[in-house]
């Protein structure tokens, strides 16, 4: 499985290039995304406000905003669970958490965030919520056609021993126009090494993104958006390498 950069390799060869990226969850950032895409608008969206200096220094070099807010699919105030290490924090919790990790804060739409701005397409969403990446998702309403690309958090099984679990988010996005595309990455939990959360890219379902599906139909989609690529093609895997890492990774998705 390719790493982000081989995957933004692809991006550079069809002539992809996000304009705006919407990056929900940041944390202390996602630097696979800044590095790949230095040129483009950013909107930097956490909830939690431990890490506003590290938003601050990451619009020290790329061109942007930030908001401190939570994002789901209703505005207003919530509660969030918010503790250290602080990207674990999340508006999924459960019942073990000690009432002082609890702290109220400001809840927005995509839709209302993005319906306020004139973002220049194409629009790239990452979404990493801890759980709640559908809710965020849901929430971009009447903007998802503006949307072009998402990139989302998947657990396996439900965070807090409940919510959403992969098929739910395959299935609700399915539901919201989009499919899926790509392997972004993986997280394997500690202590048995199982597969806990993957983060996958979607694009809209009958978007020119999947317009050319055979396999025999790859060239047709160099240049598929008129930008000619800044990289050469990624040196290609041998086919017995390749074989062997899908079903590495299918042994592990099948817990064999």
């Amino acid at each position: 499985m390719r790493d982000a950069a081989g995957f933004f390799r692809h991006l550079e060869l069809i002539g992809f290039i996000p304009k705006t990226v919407i990056d929900v969850g940041v944390a202390s950032g996602t630097e696979e995304i800044y590095s790949a895409l230095p040129d483009a608008y950013y909107v930097l969206i956490e909830a939690v406000a431990e890490y506003e200096p590290a938003l601050q220094k990451i619009l020290q070099r790329l061109n942007g905003e930030y908001i401190l807010t939570a994002v789901s699919d209703e505005q207003g105030e919530a509660q969030m669970m918010v503790q250290e290490p602080f990207y674990v924090s999340s508006l999924q919790y459960g019942d073990s958490v000690p009432d002082t990790a609890i702290r109220t804060v400001p809840v927005d739409r995509l839709d209302n965030i993005m319906g306020q701005r004139n973002l220049e397409g194409p629009v790239l969403l990452k979404t990493d919520c801890q759980g709640h990446d559908l809710q965020v998702i849901q929430g971009a309403g009447a903007q998802l056609p503006k949307i072009d690309m998402i990139i989302c958090e998947m657990p396996v099984y439900g965070p807090w021993g409940g919510g959403a679990e992969f098929i739910d988010y395959v299935q609700g996005l399915d539901d919201l126009g989009f499919s899926f595309y790509d392997i972004w990455g993986c997280l394997y939990r500690p202590g048995d090494n199982r597969l806990q959360n993957l983060d996958l890219v979607f694009v809209h379902t009958d978007g020119k993104l999947r317009q050319n599906k055979l396999f025999t139909q790859g060239e047709h989609n160099l240049n598929l958006f008129g930008e000619a690529p800044k990289q050469t093609a990624p040196t290609q895997t041998p086919p017995s390498a390749k074989h062997g890492t899908i079903k590495t990774m299918l042994r592990k998705l099948l817990g064999r």
